[in-house]
Order: structure tokens, then sequence, then C-alpha cells
């Protein structure tokens, strides 16, 4: 049986054709423009394969309410033209088949649990520091969710002493999104990605934000691993420097086993930039 995969994202759509095993058949990068020419082509691309189930990790925020009536839609997002669009309803009649989905940020998550990790670790947090920041959990093997999906890229944290820089978040100055995302870094420095990697002390600030809201979810749900992803977090330098702030949040308060082993336990994706894709293939073959 043939599965299908989206990874759909503000900039490009990535799909693929697989198997149940991961292996994929084939796959195409369709360039995000309007809904009805990014949508067609998606469709003309699973036509001819005759998929039964598809699995879609999309951009947000998404209603993930089964009971709503708008089950699927793409709500309030900031890219325009894709507010309050149908995708799970287009897909489903256009390529008569069942259709699973979720955040990207929750696609990649899963993806690094099921296929990066083979299952191996039930409780796994997936940070995307990107645009903005999202987190996804898998807690005791499943996805958590409530009546609607997370949003816990918009935690409050704590200021630096010194920093007076405005929030890129439009509704919070002190959340996470707003001080550490990849446009709050455009916003406070514009700093070609060459030269940000030079200043270890815009660095050290970033991984400080990023370990506040690590360490208050690493207290909330005990994972197993902390895996970022994200644009943002290919700075060669960031992932050691977030070590090191957790460390001192920490402060020897939580004798977690696991923290014993810091550089395995926060971690880079197993699947590099691919955790989205084989997330949604993931979702697709468990029926999520």
């Amino acid at each position: 049986m043939l599965i299908g995969a989206i990874e759909a994202g503000g900039t490009k759509f990535r799909c693929a054709v697989a198997i149940s095993s991961g292996e994929i058949m084939k796959s195409v990068i369709i360039k995000t423009t309007t809904i009805e020419e990014t949508m067609q082509k998606v469709v003309n691309f699973f036509l001819p394969f005759h998929i039964e189930d598809l699995g879609v990790g999309c951009f947000g925020p998404i209603s993930l309410d089964k009971k709503n009536k708008k089950y699927g839609t793409i709500l309030d997002t900031p890219k325009e033209k894709w507010k309050h669009y149908d995708i799970y309803n287009y897909l489903k009649e256009k390529l008569n088949c069942n259709v699973h989905i979720n955040t990207d940020v929750v696609a990649s998550a899963f993806g690094e649990y099921y296929f990066g990790f083979n299952s191996k670790f039930k409780n796994i947090l997936y940070f995307t520091v990107g645009t903005g920041v999202g987190v996804g959990v898998i807690y005791n093997g499943t996805v958590l969710q409530g009546n609607h999906h997370t949003e816990m890229g918009h935690i409050t944290i704590k200021r630096g002493e010194n920093d007076n820089h405005l929030s890129s978040c439009e509704f919070h100055d002190d959340c996470l999104e707003g001080l550490a995302s990849g446009n709050s870094l455009d916003l406070r420095y514009n700093l070609p990605y060459d030269e940000l990697e030079k200043r270890e002390d815009i660095l050290r600030q970033e991984a400080n934000y990023l370990a506040q809201g690590i360490y208050a979810y690493t207290l909330a749900f005990a994972p197993d691993k902390v895996i970022i992803g994200g644009g943002v977090s290919h700075q060669k330098k960031l992932i050691p420097l977030i070590r090191e702030e957790f460390k001192k949040i920490n402060n020897g308060y939580f004798k977690y086993p696991l923290l014993e082993d810091i550089n395995n336990f926060i971690i880079e994706p197993k699947l590099k930039d691919d955790s989205g894709l084989y997330g949604a293939i993931a979702l697709a073959v468990k029926k999520l």
C-alpha cells in the first residue's frame, strides 16, 4: 500500500509517496504560491499513485478538534492568502483518501519518534526555531494534544537585563517566540548568517532564552530527548550554548538521570531537515 505525505510550509510544499517502512518512492518540492496553483500541483502529483492514506504536517494554526466542523482548516495564519483554508477536506475529496493532519512541528516530533529513534524513546520534545518558535510533544508514545494543538512557543520567559529590543510577537512582549525566533533575531540585529555566527554575545542570549523554554517543558514532561530543529538551530555554536545555559538554570535541582549526559539529551534532529516529511509519513502509517 502506498502512503502519501505532505510537509506544508509557507515557502514550499514537500510531497512524497512512500511505503509503510518509510522508504520514499517518489518526491517533489512545490513552491508555495496561490492556494489554487499550489494545491492543484499537489493533487496532480499524488493522483497517479491512488494512495489510501495521506499524512499532512501543516503550518498553523489549524483546527484539530474533530468535533468541530472546521477540523483541518488553517485558521488565523500570518500567511494571509491561506487564512481559513480547508486544506483537510480539499485533499480528502480530490484524492479520495484518508487524511491525517497535524501541525508541522508535531509532525517533526512524531517523525523523530517513529522513524528517527524507531519508537525507542517514548517521550520527546521537538523545538523548531525558525521564522517562529514551535514545540511538539510526544508523550508516552503518542501525540500530546488537548481540544486544540498547543502554542508552547508563546510561553513567557525572563528577558536579559540589558535586552531592551522590541519583541517580534505582536501579542506578547516577553514570549519565547517574540524574543528567540528567527524573525526576532532579524528584527533585533539584522545580521547575515555568517556574521551572527561570530557574535557569541547574541548567541548566548538566544541560547538562554531557548534554555528557559526547554527547562520549563522538561520540568513539565520529563522527556527522554529534547530535539532542536529549524533554521536558527543550524548555527553550530547554538546547541552547545543551550546545554550550558540549561545547566545554569537547573542549578543542580532536577536530578533526572538523563541529564547526566546532556550532550545526548539536548540534541539535533536525527532526520536533519527531513523530520517533518517523515513525520507526515508516520502520521499516515499510524493513522493519527
